[in-house]
């Protein structure tokens, strides 16, 4: 039996190698980071070997295309396959994101908040992730499991179209009128890594509706936001600026409820898809 990721699986069908790189074997708890090579104490107590994982490679490695399937899709024997990266380091690099003090944010149905710096590392209490990029770049941050899931999940309990609510939510006055939201419909990763959590409204009363409840949970989200990125500070990556992306930010509110969360403006990238396609471009031409 062997072990990958994903897009581990999906490489091994175009070069035929059983390989991945350091931004995903960097995430799997089971590299040492030290040496980016897998960590043995780390495979004993996952019960496997490592032989039964890829071999590691740079983001910028290359290896050859398999020669039917070059064929199969009519491109030259042996043409070069760049391994690339995972799509949370590479949206950092497609936006920018790779100074001290400049994180890249995103938000769809989850979000994250992500810095990139010179060398690994969390923080005393392990609440971010450390990953790396190659060429001696490392991306620390958290993702949340409730973004903008929880407004959709509003919607549909309310029977209303989601854009609609969040113009209600937009209406509504900063802090909900007191009424508060932990909005863990979906547990919680960063920073609290609890999958069983729930969410709940504090401050319920018979003067607040759907727009009330939409907007606290909107600000719920963006204080979750804002722990992560005190959780990534005290891994000693302060946040400076921030360069959000994502479907989330169609709405304004969402936008309005995190910068004040994180007392920073933001700046409204482009979507997150578009800029990790543009990371994994800048990947290949650093190779």
């Amino acid at each position: 039996m062997r072990w990958c990721a994903l897009k581990d699986f999906v490489v091994a069908g175009f070069v035929g190698g059983f390989v991945t790189e350091y931004s995903l074997s960097s995430g799997s708890g089971l590299q040492d980071i030290a040496t980016l090579q897998w960590h043995e104490p780390a495979l004993e107590a996952a019960g496997i070997r490592a032989d039964q994982l890829p071999e590691i490679h740079a983001p910028t490695d290359t290896m050859p295309l398999k020669p039917q399937v070059a064929k199969a899709v009519g491109l030259p024997d042996g043409l070069p396959v760049v391994l690339g990266g995972g799509d949370g380091p590479l949206a950092n690099l497609g936006v920018g994101a790779v100074s001290p003090g400049v994180a890249a944010l995103s938000l769809g149905t989850s979000g994250a908040l992500r810095v990139t710096r010179d060398r690994p590392g969390v923080d005393d209490r392990c609440r971010t992730f450390s990953y790396a990029m190659g060429g001696g770049l490392w991306v620390i941050g958290g993702a949340v499991s409730n973004g903008a899931v929880v407004a959709q999940w509003a919607a549909e309990s309310f029977g209303v179209d989601v854009a609609d609510l969040l113009d209600e939510a937009a209406a509504v006055p900063a802090g909900a009128n007191g009424l508060m939201a932990l909005p863990y419909l979906l547990g919680e990763r960063a920073p609290w890594w609890e999958p069983g959590l729930t969410g709940s409204f504090v401050g319920l009363r018979r003067s607040h509706g759907r727009a009330e409840m939409t907007c606290a949970m909107v600000e719920g989200v963006a204080q979750q936001l804002a722990l992560v990125r005190d959780a990534v500070a005290d891994a000693g990556a302060e946040v400076r600026a921030v360069r959000a992306t994502g479907g989330g930010f169609r709405s304004r509110v969402w936008a309005d409820a995190i910068a004040a969360a994180l007392d920073i403006d933001l700046e409204l990238a482009e979507g997150s898809g578009v800029r990790a396609r543009r990371g994994a471009a800048g990947v290949a031409g650093a190779r």
